[in-house]
């Protein structure tokens, strides 16, 4: 009996581990954001289908590139938990490029205003105004309007 339930075990662990190291893969495993590569992969996606269905989302851009290495980890964990608290499920946050700017997707939306008064608050909130002052923060609808 003991038998049978370790094979089973076993067997379903043999299921579950090329899910658990394809998810590695596909996270950052210091911050729980997507990797550039696929981030970007999945930016590509929802362009697509945004083409498509001409529903609407918006791209947020915080590049940190001016935030110095001895403070960019402290002030990356604080912006990623600013995400993660005001983003739906369905959002995507991960590395637009690696190190230097976080992305994040919100899907079926397009009004920047609110997202940006939100963002802001809760960023001001957690960092101190010089670490804000660093972080540039830009948003982009898609699908692309003409003017």
């Amino acid at each position: 009996m003991k038998t049978n339930i370790l094979k089973n075990n076993i067997n379903t662990a043999k299921i579950y581990l090329p899910q658990l190291r394809f998810k590695s893969h596909l996270l950052d495993r210091y911050y729980g954001i997507y990797s550039e590569d696929y981030f970007l992969n999945i930016l590509h996606l929802e362009r697509k289908k945004t083409e498509r269905s001409n529903k609407p989302f918006l791209l947020m851009l915080l590049d940190i590139k001016r935030c110095e290495m001895a403070e960019k980890n402290n002030t990356v964990n604080k912006i990623v938990q600013v995400l993660f608290s005001l983003t739906r499920e369905t959002d995507i946050k991960g590395w637009y490029e690696h190190n230097s700017m976080i992305g994040v997707i919100f899907t079926e939306m397009d009004d920047i205003e609110v997202l940006r008064e939100k963002i802001y608050s809760n960023l001001n909130y957690e960092l101190a105004a010089e670490q804000i002052n660093k972080i540039e923060i830009s948003f982009h609808v898609f699908p692309e309007r003409d003017n």
